[in-house]
């Protein structure tokens, strides 16, 4: 098995790609949230509810840890 580590600020391009998604907090570096992205890997797959919905968590957790002081 290999593991391959993408760093991006895209949420969009993380789900489409990723099996796994670590949000990830400023400093100091901890794992905030750890998402299982479980979407079938097809080009219309970003056009789904379900991706949609994978996208609004992400961004949730996101707006959430901008928002601690």
């Amino acid at each position: 098995k290999a593991t391959i580590i993408l760093v991006t600020h895209e949420i969009d391009e993380a789900i489409y790609v990723a099996q796994r998604l670590l949000v990830l907090p400023p400093k100091p570096v901890t794992c905030y949230h750890d998402m299982t992205i479980d979407i079938h890997k097809q080009r219309e797959v970003v056009f789904t509810q379900e991706f949609a919905d994978l996208r609004s968590q992400a961004l949730r957790f996101l707006e959430k840890e901008s928002s601690r002081p």
